[in-house]
């Protein structure tokens, strides 16, 4: 309620912006592993400034486990994904073992509709 109420309250624009490279570089440099789904990277600029934060974290240290995946989708689909992530992980599969079935997961996942 107090979210709306803000929203309501608030008379600037609307934005959105996505994290910068180094907010998803500080992450993953906190993580022994990680996965990071973004929103499609037809609609944000936030897969490529993950693969950015990727790229600043490998540099330091190259053999961290970091996969970066673009949904090709926005909310559900991202949801979605994590669920599929974390059902793979909750298995016992390895890190390697969960990028190909990702993959597979998000080239087959298509959005039909979306209710309010």
């Amino acid at each position: 309620k107090e979210l709306i109420a803000a929203m309501k309250a608030y008379k600037g624009p609307a934005s959105t912006a996505c994290p910068s490279p180094e907010e998803f570089a500080a992450v993953m440099r906190e993580s022994e592993a990680c996965f990071v789904i973004t929103i499609s990277g037809k609609l944000s600029g936030c897969y490529n400034a993950a693969m950015a934060g990727r790229g600043m974290v490998l540099e330091e240290t190259p053999d961290k486990p970091i996969h970066v995946f673009d949904s090709e989708s926005a909310a559900a689909g991202e949801t979605l994904l994590a669920l599929h992530l974390h059902e793979a992980i909750l298995a016992g599969k390895s890190f390697e073992e969960i990028i190909p079935e990702a993959d597979a997961f998000i080239a087959h996942m298509r959005t039909r509709f979306v209710l309010e």
